[in-house]
């Protein structure tokens, strides 16, 4: 049920009031009736949000006036404050904007759009929020409450133990509670402003009065032992007030990751809460992150269609008849899934949820290949490959996104830029800077993925900048795209069709399955190793991360710690002996 505030909003003249009935149990209730609020505005959503304001305040007045005598009636206020309280919170939050406010250090945004960024992330919390209870309710698994219900045992003393289905009923409406909490603020950042959730009654059976009475005083306030059988409550320390699911959304509100590392980090800690239950981050221990990282080595490499629905512990039970069935590597548990929970470990950490890390140094332990995944192109490969029909005799097969079917690969052979980033690339990021003809690359998968690159001669030689010139034509936009006929993949690559492409065509040449699009960086990058570029200056060129913290200090504001010239210079150093690239005309399209 839920108090809904407009239809006890009226108008008095010219300005909203709010109407208020005084509930029966309230010692004065018998002299006032009802109360009436001048709201002093004639602005209906001001006044929805004011009234809101008000209704939550008296709530709490009523449970300070009303004379609560008894065990039953004392853990009922307990937790019909605590439910309040958060109820108001979320109210500041939504008015306040404050939830955002933190994610910037200078240049903070108006009151009002601050607000609304506040008021989208508070419904994408709650909404994801909602999603994962939804999952717990029908696991039957309600941990989530765990922490408030050991709070109030151990407050008022109350002799059951937390393997007590009295421990675990309370705990499941504390769980509710919050679920009630989430809906709220999903629908108040849905502009549902009307809408006031009231307090469930709780559960008869948790608090039989004369048993509670008769032990509250005989028995002290204690710490109530933790659960023993159960791995998520062993020697628990102080809960912290923040799930790790909540953490990781904090993080993606504020740190703004790319889409994808948000979209894989996500299904990270959902295998983690699979395994684990979402845990309070103050509750997570090394033993936790050790125990899923083990469970993962386990998990299958690839997964069938239908096996995709089911939870973590599912898919391993049903694995375990396929030993022979690949399983992750090392490398995926590390770099994905143990960094997903790491990430929003490392955010409670740094905003005072939690004192260490504890994922830090788990790694699981594998056999290390001395082959690559990826190998360079051979000299002779080069040769082959771009001997082939598309830049011998202008074929374009559809896949091959028209022109970008010869000007991706020679991109990529003489800048050594990775595919998405030549793909995503507009007229505009092809310009000129001190005579020096460049690549502008403002995104990819690196922080120092944004660069300048200049044009290798051969790439002039071979007639990209009429390329160019010719999309230019008919005034378009410099944010056109480059390539436009390159088909949007998925999130993780919007150029994953053209890369698909290119694997299934490049091997009718080089049947390697180790060589694919991503071989031509390691090519440049052999390239400008045996031309004796120094390696801060290949991963200039390259994107590649900084090993050392002081290499980011003198980047200009796009990224380059070099001058142009300079880079130009090491461009220019790429050499492939005997490979002459030789363009026929395009012929038409060919399906």
């Amino acid at each position: 049920m839920s108090f809904r505030l407009s239809a006890n909003i009226f108008r008095r003249g010219d300005q909203y009031a709010f109407r208020v009935r005084v509930p029966v149990l309230v010692p004065f209730a018998q002299m006032r009736r009802e109360l009436v609020f001048s709201l002093r505005t004639d602005n209906r959503r001001m006044a929805l949000t004011l009234a809101a304001t008000i209704r939550l305040r008296l709530d709490s007045l009523w449970m300070r006036l009303n004379e609560m005598n008894g065990t039953k009636a004392d853990l009922e206020k307990l937790v019909k404050a605590w439910f309040y309280r958060e109820l108001n919170e979320a109210q500041r939050l939504y008015m306040s904007g404050d939830l955002m406010r933190g994610t910037y250090e200078s240049d903070i945004p108006e009151l009002d759009d601050l607000r609304q960024e506040s008021r989208e992330a508070m419904g994408n919390i709650a909404e994801h929020k909602l999603e994962m209870m939804t999952t717990e309710r029908q696991r039957h698994d309600f941990s989530r409450g765990y922490a408030k219900a050991r709070e109030v045992l151990t407050q008022f003393g109350i002799p059951f133990q937390e393997h007590d289905q009295r421990f675990t009923a309370l705990a499941k409406h504390y769980a509710h509670i919050e679920s009630l909490l989430a809906e709220t603020q999903l629908r108040w950042s849905q502009d549902d402003l009307d809408y006031m959730p009231n307090f469930p009654i709780l559960p008869e059976g948790i608090y039989p009065d004369a048993e509670l009475k008769s032990s509250a005083a005989t028995v002290p306030p204690k710490i109530l032992p933790p659960i023993q059988d159960s791995p998520i409550m062993q020697s628990s320390p102080q809960a912290a007030g923040l799930l790790l699911s909540e953490a990781f959304e904090r993080y993606a509100v504020e740190r703004k990751p790319k889409l994808a590392t948000v979209k894989g980090y996500r299904a990270s800690v959902r295998r983690f809460i699979d395994l684990q239950g979402d845990m309070d981050v103050a509750h997570i221990n090394k033993k936790h992150i050790a125990a899923f990282k083990d469970a993962l080595l386990q998990f299958p490499a690839a997964l069938k269609v239908a096996d995709r629905a089911l939870t973590t512990d599912k898919i391993i039970e049903r694995y375990k008849s396929l030993p022979d069935a690949r399983r992750l590597s090392a490398e995926t548990i590390n770099a994905k899934h143990i960094s997903g929970v790491s990430v929003a470990l490392q955010w409670a950490s740094e905003n005072g949820y939690v004192d260490t890390v504890v994922s830090r140094g788990v790694r699981a332990k594998g056999p290390v290949s001395k082959i690559p995944k990826r190998l360079p192109y051979s000299l002779e490969e080069l040769k082959v490959l771009f001997a082939s029909s598309v830049f011998s005799d202008g074929e374009r097969p559809s896949g091959g996104a028209g022109e970008a079917a010869i000007w991706m690969p020679i991109l990529a052979l003489f800048t050594g830029a990775r595919l998405n980033e030549i793909g995503s690339l507009r007229l505009g990021d092809v310009s000129q800077e001190s005579g020096i003809d460049l690549l502008f690359i403002r995104d990819g998968k690196t922080e120092n993925a944004r660069r300048k690159v200049p044009l290798h001669d051969e790439i002039k030689r071979l007639g990209f900048l009429d390329y160019v010139a010719q999309c230019r034509e008919g005034n378009v936009g410099s944010d056109t795209k480059l390539f436009p006929l390159v088909k949007t993949g998925s999130e993780k690559a919007e150029s994953g069709p053209f890369s698909q492409w290119w694997g299934r065509y490049a091997r009718r040449s080089v049947p390697d399955r180790a060589k694919a699009f991503h071989s031509f960086r390691h090519t440049v990058k052999r390239a400008l190793r045996n031309a004796g570029v120094d390696k801060t200056l290949r991963d200039a060129v390259m994107g590649h991360e900084a090993e050392d913290v002081a290499e980011a200090y003198g980047l200009d504001e796009d990224g380059n710690g070099f001058e142009i010239a300079i880079l130009h210079q090491a461009i220019s150093k790429i050499d492939y002996p005997g490979l002459n690239i030789v363009l026929a005309p395009a012929l038409l399209s060919k399906n």
